[in-house]
């Protein structure tokens, strides 16, 4: 998977330790999507995606998908709805690097 790729592009130390702490085995899941319906091939606006890192505190996590914004933005954070990583990164960073 890319997770690998991803991990390798983050600058900042702190950030990647506190990030890899929060990684998990990737498992597939369907993703629901409220941004309209643009891969029609598929019923529903629900997308096959990976979730690769959990933040328990918050139940979050982040998630990988070729659809829905990917592929050009595959990597997403789930909270009320996607915001893709670099959400993610800056709640890793606003935590001060202290995730669980």
């Amino acid at each position: 998977m890319r997770v690998g790729e991803a991990m390798m592009g983050i600058q900042e130390a702190r950030l990647a330790a506190a990030l890899t702490r929060c990684l998990v085995p990737p498992r597939a899941c369907l993703l629901e999507w409220d941004y309209g319906h643009p891969h029609e091939e598929f019923p529903e606006a629900r997308y096959p995606a990976f979730i690769v890192a959990e933040f328990p505190e918050s139940g979050t996590g982040i998630a990988y998908s070729e659809y829905g914004f990917g592929p050009n933005y595959p990597w997403g954070t789930g909270l009320a709805g996607p915001a893709w990583i670099r959400h993610g990164l800056r709640l890793v960073r606003e935590a001060g690097g202290r995730v669980s």
